[in-house]
């Protein structure tokens, strides 16, 4: 609709998610949610951030801390809805102990270490989820939080 109505010109949204079965699992993205995987005690980004910032910094035009507090850090390169046509990224990954599925109001305020730490705890999906969201709105967060923990 943005596209077709001014009045929903410049709207769109982000995709994200993750296909798990027994052998691999699949990641997928368009925007700026994240796809988590924990094994080992460590976490890996299992997608790639479309924002003009993330860009940047895999082009070496800025540092990571700068990216941290850029002013366009959350202007999209690639969404649905803003451009004619998108092709999300597909990944296949190895299989996790966990996935972490995010949107940008939990992964923008909670470090990568503060989220391992509450993934890596002793506690249930429901509590450690809680816990996510709870930290991301301590530090501040004003965006909408989504998370999805899976358990593999």
């Amino acid at each position: 609709m943005s596209l077709s109505d001014f009045n929903y010109s410049g709207m769109g949204t982000t995709i994200t998610g993750i296909l798990v079965n027994s052998e691999f699992s699949i990641s997928f993205n368009c925007g700026d949610s994240r796809v988590y995987g924990f094994a080992d005690n460590n976490i890996y980004h299992l997608t790639s951030d479309h924002t003009l910032v993330n860009q940047m910094l895999e082009n070496n035009q800025i540092t990571y801390e700068e990216s941290l507090t850029h002013p366009k850090r959350h202007y999209l390169i690639k969404a649905i809805g803003i451009f004619q046509s998108v092709v999300p990224d597909v990944h296949k990954v190895q299989n996790m102990d966990y996935y972490l599925v995010c949107s940008d109001g939990l992964h923008g305020y909670v470090s990568d270490e503060e989220i391992l730490n509450i993934v890596s705890s002793n506690s249930t999906l429901e509590e450690k989820i809680e816990d996510l969201k709870d930290i991301s709105l301590m530090k501040g967060g004003y965006d909408n939080i989504t998370a999805i923990l899976i358990e593999k």
